[in-house]
C-alpha cells in the first residue's frame, strides 16, 4: 500500500465516524467498521500473497472462542430476557474485521519513513487547534444543547480523538521543552472547552513522560486551573454524594458503575452477552433518576458510559480479568517507556505507547463502545507488541 493511501485511509478512519454521527447518519460502530473494512479491502487488493502469523492466528483463535463461549452461555441464561442473537453474532463478525484490519495496518506502519508518520500527526494536531479555536462559532451554527464542537457532538467525544493525536506529538517531540509546550496545550484546551475526560488523558501522557517530575507539572497545572478555570464545573464532575443531582454526566458515570454490579449480580458472574447491554435489561436506582429528570430517555445504555462497565457488564467475571490484564499492560509499558529515548523512537513505538496510554480514559471515564478509532488503534498496539521479528525496532 502507498504512503499516500495509508494516509488518507487512517484521516477517514479518524474523521467520518465523528461526521456521520454527528449529522445522525448512523452510529460510531458502523461507519467505523465500515472505514476499517475498506482499508483491508484496499490492503488486500495491493499485497498478493498475503501472508499471516501466528500472533494472528493465536489472536484470532483466542478471540473467536472468548466470544463464542461467551454467546453461547449467555444466549441460555437470558433467553428470555430480550436477548438478541443477532446482534452478538454480527457485532462479533465486526470484531473480526477490526482484528483483521489491526493486523494489516500494524503491516503497513512499519513500512512508513519516521519523518512522513511525524509530519502527518502534526498536521492533524494543528487541524485539532483549528476546530478548537472556531468552537464558539460552530457552537452558535450547531446548537443542540449538548456542546458541540464540530465534528464531535460533545467535548467527551473530541478528548477521546484528540488524546491519541496529542499523545503521539507529545512522545515524538525531540525536545523536553516542545513536549512540555504540547501538554500545556492539552491542558489548556481542556480549561477552554471544560472537559474532564482530557484532563484525565493529560494528566497519564505527564505520568508517562515525566514520572516523578509530574508533581511539580501537576502544581503548575493546577494554578492554572484555580486562576483560569471553571473549578467548580470541574469539580462538580466529581461529586457522587447527591443521589438526586441533575447533573448528566455525574449520573451517567454513576449509572456505570450500578450496571457492573447489577450485571454482575444477575447473571452470576457471567456477563450479560456480548453486546447485550441496553437489550438485556439492568435497573439501577441512577437509571431511573435519570429517566425520571430527562422524561424518559436511558442514557448510554448501550455503551455503559464508560469502556470497562460495558466489558465487565458483557463479559462478567472474563471481563474483570480483561481489565487487570490491561492494567499490568500499562504498568510493564510504564517501566520500559522510562528506558526510552523521547524523539528517538520509531512511529510504530509511538503508536504502540499512544494507544495503550491514553484507552485509559476511554476504559475509565468515558467511552463510544467497542468500534471506535482508538479501540482499532489499541489492537493495532497489541500486534506491535507481538511482533518478534521487528521488536518495534
Amino acid at each position: 500500500m502507498s504512503k499516500k493511501n495509508f494516509f488518507l485511509l487512517f484521516l477517514l478512519i479518524w474523521f467520518v465516524p465523528p461526521l456521520v454521527k454527528f449529522f445522525d447518519l448512523d452510529s460510531y460502530s458502523i461507519s467505523t467498521v465500515t472505514c476499517v473494512g475498506l482499508f483491508s479491502f484496499i490492503y488486500l487488493l495491493d499485497r498478493k500473497p498475503i501472508y499471516i502469523n501466528k500472533h494472528f492466528v493465536n489472536v484470532i483463535v483466542f478471540t473467536t472462542v472468548l466470544i463464542s463461549i461467551n454467546i453461547v452461555i449467555t444466549s441460555l441464561y437470558f433467553q428470555f430476557d430480550n436477548y438478541d442473537y443477532i446482534r452478538s453474532i454480527i457485532s462479533f463478525i465486526f470484531f473480526m474485521i477490526f482484528l483483521s484490519s489491526s493486523f494489516f495496518f500494524n503491516k503497513v506502519l512499519l513500512t512508513i519513513h519516521k519523518q512522513n508518520f511525524n509530519l502527518f500527526f502534526k498536521r492533524i494536531f494543528y487541524f485539532y487547534i483549528f476546530i478548537v479555536a472556531i468552537y464558539p462559532i460552530t457552537d452558535n451554527i450547531f446548537n443542540t444543547g449538548g456542546r458541540p464542537i464540530f465534528p464531535y457532538t460533545e467535548p467527551s467525544h473530541f478528548a477521546l480523538f484528540f488524546g491519541p493525536i496529542l499523545c503521539y506529538n507529545i512522545l515524538s517531540a525531540e525536545k523536553s521543552r516542545k513536549r512540555l509546550y504540547l501538554i500545556l496545550i492539552g491542558l489548556v484546551i481542556a480549561v477552554f472547552i471544560k472537559n474532564l475526560t482530557l484532563l484525565v488523558t493529560i494528566t497519564i501522557i505527564s505520568i508517562f513522560v515525566y514520572r516523578v517530575y509530574v508533581i511539580p507539572l501537576s502544581l503548575l497545572a493546577g494554578l492554572i486551573m484555580y486562576f483560569f478555570a471553571d473549578i467548580e464545573y470541574f469539580l462538580s464532575r466529581l461529586d457522587f454524594s447527591d443521589s438526586k443531582t441533575n447533573n448528566l454526566s455525574v449520573l451517567v458515570y454513576k449509572k456505570g458503575y450500578e450496571l457492573i454490579e447489577q450485571a454482575l449480580i444477575k447473571s452470576k458472574g457471567l456477563g450479560i452477552g456480548f453486546q447485550q447491554l441496553g437489550y438485556v435489561e439492568i435497573d439501577t436506582p441512577t437509571r431511573q433518576w435519570i429517566m425520571k429528570i430527562t422524561h424518559g430517555q436511558d442514557l448510554n445504555e448501550k455503551d455503559g458510559g464508560f469502556l470497562s462497565s460495558k466489558i465487565i457488564s458483557e463479559f462478567g467475571i472474563v471481563g474483570i480479568l480483561l481489565i487487570v490484564a490491561y492494567l499490568i499492560l500499562l504498568i510493564i509499558i510504564w517501566f520500559r517507556f522510562g528506558k526510552e529515548n523521547l524523539g528517538e523512537m520509531s512511529p510504530s513505538k509511538i503508536i504502540c505507547y499512544s494507544s495503550i496510554i491514553t484507552l485509559f480514559s476511554e476504559l475509565f471515564f468515558r467511552s463510544l463502545g467497542y468500534f471506535t478509532p482508538s479501540v482499532f488503534l489499541f489492537l493495532v498496539a497489541i500486534f506491535l507488541l507481538m511482533n518478534e521479528k521487528k521488536k518495534l525496532h
